[in-house]
This record gives structure tokens, sequence and C-alpha cells, in this order.
């Protein structure tokens, strides 16, 4: 879902999901009015995030550790850059620019605020289409010899279909080629079935999808 230039100007205490782009992140020190800290100098990183649909950026402050697991920062950075603590090593602001996550944003005192930050929903691969060329071909081909192959039988069909069915030999005749021409059509749609299977695990291999 993403967020609107209506919905970001919402009543008091709606909420938005909005895919946001990560912008410019700093350094900072600031003095709380309340809390545990009040009147103290805190160290915090100041982020920007660029919403799409909306006309203004919102910003959003965090601590500077991100090793507590109940720390904003940590969830940013999770969300950012993977669970996986040894890739955030080493991280600056410009490797962070550019990157998107899902972002919540309240309307509070009328004023967004963004109550949390989470990875952008995993997009599976676009399916394998199996290869219907070479079965299509091939059932084309099998079903012209069969024509043939009723020319050239016919004669003998025709006298035993007569001795047995009588006024019903072409009846029984086209049952009989009819039966014959959906057992090839459903041998290609096996062939197609298995190929489509084989590409789609050969893909699997090559590009993961979890």
């Amino acid at each position: 879902m993403s967020s609107s230039t209506k919905e970001m100007s919402c009543t008091i205490g709606c909420s938005c999901w909005s895919r946001a782009g990560f912008g410019p992140v700093s350094r900072d020190t600031i003095v709380p009015r309340q809390g545990r800290n009040a009147g103290k100098d805190v160290d915090v990183t100041r982020w920007t995030w660029y919403l799409e649909e909306a006309e203004e950026d919102v910003e959003s402050l965090t601590g500077i550790d991100p090793t507590s697991e109940k720390s904003n920062l940590f969830g940013y950075l999770v969300a950012l850059v993977g669970p996986d603590r040894e890739s955030w090593l080493g991280l600056t602001p410009e490797n962070l620019v550019g990157r998107k996550a899902m972002v919540n944003v309240i309307i509070q005192d009328g004023y967004p605020k963004v109550t949390a930050v989470t990875p952008l929903p995993k997009v599976k691969g676009k399916p394998v289409s199996p290869v219907v060329a070479p079965a299509a071909i091939v059932v084309g081909l099998v079903l012209e010899t069969l024509k043939y192959f009723h020319i050239a039988l016919a004669p003998m069909l025709e006298a035993k279909l007569e001795h047995e069915y009588f006024i019903f030999r072409h009846s029984a005749l086209i049952l009989l080629w009819s039966f014959a021409a959906a057992l090839v059509v459903l041998a290609g749609a096996e062939w197609t079935a298995r190929n489509g299977q084989v590409h789609s695990s050969d893909a699997g291999q090559k590009d993961p999808v979890s």
C-alpha cells in the first residue's frame, strides 16, 4: 500500500504504509524536553525519508547504537540492509542512500511521525513459461500422419466395422480416430508440462526465491 497526499493529510491517529526511498542521514545532538534524558545532550541519527506520492519528506530520529534489538536503529538497519550484522560493519550514509523500505507514518499533532520501518515484501520470481513450440509441431505432424494412415487403412477398417456395427460403422470409425487423436494431443500436453517443470527447477537453482 502506498501513501498519498490525501492520506498524509488525514486526521490525527490515521496511519498509512508507504514504500519510501531512504534519503540523507546524519548525526546530530539534541536536548530532549521530556523523558529520562530531559535536559541532557543526546546523540542521535537523523533520517530523511522520501515518501512516494507525498508532497513533503518525513524525518525521524534514532539512537546511534544498533546493538540492542529493541532499538529503532536496529530495526532500521534490518529493514534497509538485512539481518546479517556483519554486513552493517563499515556502513556509511552514502551506503544507505537510495535503499527502500516500508515506512509506517502517522499524523500526530498535525505532524507526520515515523512509527515503524520494515523490509519491503519479497517479490517472487516470474514463473517460467513452458516451451510449447516443439510439442505443438510434433503433435501436428503426428495428426497429419494419422490422416494418411486412415486413407491407407480405410477399406479394411470399413469392411471390419460394417461386419460388426453395420449402419453404425461410420460412427464407430469417427470414435476410433477421435480417440487416437485425443491420445496424441494429451501426450503433447504431458510433454509440455514436463518440459516446463524442468525449466522451472533450473531457474530456481540459478536464482532461488525464498
